[in-house]
């Protein structure tokens, strides 16, 4: 299997680690922006690749998510 590398976190620990508190807390605003940044890190993970792997994955967890888009 080939190796999946990671881009590095744009975002300061910080502001990652809020989102993921907002998240839980379920906070309508960062529950939108921690989509986004999963949706946003797949894509750049798959621009690197000769097939894309992981926005198959996201796009596949079907249209209910949508709402959650910005």
């Amino acid at each position: 299997m080939a190796e999946l590398r990671l881009p590095p976190p744009q975002e300061r620990p910080g502001r990652l680690l809020e989102l993921v508190v907002g998240t839980l807390d379920g906070d309508p605003a960062a529950i939108r922006e921690t989509f986004g940044e999963v949706v946003a890190r797949c894509s750049d993970v798959d621009a690197e690749r000769a097939r894309p792997v992981l926005r198959p994955v996201v796009d596949g967890w079907g249209r209910e998510l949508e709402l959650f888009s910005a």
